[in-house]
């Protein structure tokens, strides 16, 4: 086997090597030189900073992504309100609406006027008339789905039509009621 050059001087000069003792000082100066925490060492203060920078990202993307999703559905919304305010059929909803509200707003004026002593029964028709205000509302959902335009608005109307109605019934049934206690009211004073 052939030897390397270098190899053979090593072994050739081994007692010169080893016969130099470094510094006792030596030693001291490398363990100062040497850092005292190791670069593992976790810093609560580092990890603290670190967690409250993913939480504020976190909580940043998800208000962002709130902010951009109502914007959408009220830029979805508007487009609704467009199309139905282009549509002709609508247009004639809104008509019947502005006319059956101010007709209904009258006759429970009126029902209240001659019932005035009598608070169980304004209760009774507002709960029926919060009954169909709700259905109402619900249809207007509908509408908003764009499900069937003229189903929907013809019900909206008869959903008017209902309200007008059972308050027109309740008027007559009260305004024929106080004439027959009128009417035995003066049959008694003859």
């Amino acid at each position: 086997m052939k030897t390397d050059e270098l190899e053979k001087f090593i072994q050739d000069n081994r007692a010169g090597f080893d016969s130099e003792m470094p510094d006792p000082d030596t030693w001291d100066k490398i363990v100062k030189l040497e850092p005292s925490k190791s670069k593992f060492t976790i810093s609560w203060k580092v990890v603290a900073s670190r967690a409250a920078a993913v939480i504020f990202i976190f909580v940043a993307s998800y208000y962002f992504h709130e902010f951009n999703a109502k914007r959408s559905a009220a830029r979805d919304d508007n487009s609704v309100a467009t199309a139905l305010a282009k549509n002709e059929e609508y247009q004639k909803f809104i008509e019947a609406e502005q006319y059956y509200n101010s007709k209904i707003v009258q006759r429970k004026k009126e029902l209240f006027l001659l019932t005035g002593d009598k608070p169980v029964l304004h209760k009774e028709i507002n709960k029926d008339l919060d009954d169909l205000d709700q259905m109402l509302l619900s249809l207007k959902e509908d509408l908003k789905d764009n499900a069937d335009n003229q189903e929907v608005i013809e019900a909206m109307i008869q959903n008017y039509m209902l309200r007008l109605e059972i308050l027109e019934d309740m008027l007559n049934i009260i305004k024929s009621k106080q004439d027959k206690k009128e009417t035995n009211e003066t049959h008694k004073t003859i």
